[in-house]
This record gives C-alpha cells, sequence and structure tokens, in this order.
C-alpha cells in the first residue's frame, strides 16, 4: 500500500520542486538582435580604454584610394579599429600596433592600411621633433550608411572611412 500511495505522490513531489526551481529562478529576457551596422564577424564591445594617447599632429591622405575592402562591404562588415603608432621624421606611421579592435580581421588590416598611407604634418606647432619617441592613437571606424551606430574610441582621434553596400555580383 505504501508503493501505491508512492506512485500516485511521486508526479506531484515532481511537479512542485519543477514549479519551485521555475519559479526561483529570475525571468529571462529575450536576447536581443545584434545592433545595426555591428560587425557581423567581429567580437563583442570591449570597454572602452581608459588613458588616451596624444593627439596626434594634423594630417594628410590621399583621396584616391579607397580603404574599405570590397569583401567588407559586400558582407556590410562595420566595426572600429584603434591603432597606436609614432611617427618618423619624414611624417610616417611606425611602430604601428592594435590597441583595440571591435572589427573584422578585414577591417583591422585596411585599419593599419590607413594609417600607413596617411602623412603626419611634421611641421605643427603641436608636433615637436622630441615627439618621434612619443606613442600617438587613431580612432579608425569603417561604417557603411549610418555612421553614429560605429562610434570612435572616446578621447582619442576619429578617423572615420566609410563605405556603400557592394552587389554580391560585383567582383573587384
Amino acid at each position: 500500500m505504501r508503493a501505491a500511495n508512492w506512485s500516485k505522490a511521486c508526479p506531484l513531489v515532481i511537479s512542485a520542486v519543477l514549479l519551485l526551481s521555475c519559479a526561483s529562478q529570475p525571468p529571462v529576457t529575450p536576447a536581443s538582435p545584434p545592433a545595426a551596422g555591428r560587425a557581423r564577424n567581429a567580437p563583442p564591445p570591449a570597454p572602452s580604454p581608459v588613458a588616451a594617447a596624444r593627439k596626434p599632429p594634423r594630417f594628410l591622405y590621399p583621396s584616391n584610394i579607397d580603404w574599405y575592402p570590397t569583401q567588407a562591404k559586400r558582407h556590410l562588415d562595420t566595426g572600429r579599429v584603434l591603432v597606436e603608432f609614432k611617427i618618423d621624421t619624414k611624417g610616417k606611421a611606425v611602430s604601428m600596433k592594435i590597441l583595440r579592435a571591435e572589427a573584422p580581421r578585414i577591417l583591422r588590416k585596411a585599419a593599419l592600411d590607413f594609417i600607413t598611407d596617411v602623412t603626419f604634418d611634421v611641421t605643427d606647432p603641436t608636433y615637436a621633433a622630441a615627439d618621434s619617441d612619443a606613442a600617438f592613437a587613431i580612432s579608425v571606424r569603417f561604417c557603411i550608411a549610418d555612421c553614429a551606430s560605429v562610434p570612435g574610441f572616446p578621447g582619442y582621434e576619429d578617423a572615420r572611412i566609410t563605405g556603400s553596400p557592394v552587389s554580391p555580383l560585383y567582383d573587384h
């Protein structure tokens, strides 16, 4: 008789335990979709850097170069890359390294290519010859259409590279 009572009570006990365990859990909120314009292949956003590097002197870049890789445009990849570098006596970036990146690899490489092609004005009063050992940094951001969705790293000079979506049929 004892076994018969247990077999009737067992489903009730299990149901009560499940109900109590579910009730004690915090409610689950559905995962929000990725933000519009967030890089498809980009890692989750990292915390912003704490201290900013020195502001670089004025710089010029060739206007006939499209630094936004066609493949990244095709995939609608966006993101931001914080590049640290030093400036040689000819105004070219040297000793470059990526401090932070919230962008796919293809855009991280494009950011380095961009900084390589930039010429810094070493005659700028904000730059002194002794600055050749100083580290500078630029926040390079890649955006398609809506650049407000890809903010630069706060406290750093901002270089915005924009692109237009590319049709998958375009193979350039």
